[in-house]
């Protein structure tokens, strides 16, 4: 059922104010089950990050969140 929050995560890599985002990429392990979905908007940075969602294949599936995810 979850319970982890990727607030901080998120709010940590907005904080670094990122300049050349083409220099840096986001991935995340992680069965989904969090509020990514809930929480990614209030971030802009991770809009424009590339990012690679790495889960199991029984993870909840995002929706509207971008990147690309990869089943293990």
């Amino acid at each position: 059922m979850g319970g982890t929050s990727h607030s901080d995560v998120f709010k940590t890599i907005q904080d670094m104010n990122i300049k050349d985002v083409n220099k840096v990429i986001f991935m995340c392990f992680s069965d989904m089950y969090s509020d990514i979905e809930e929480v990614i908007g209030k971030y802009p940075i991770m809009k424009r990050l590339p990012t690679y969602w790495l889960h199991t294949t029984n993870a909840k599936k995002l929706q509207g969140v971008g990147g690309t995810s990869i089943y293990m």
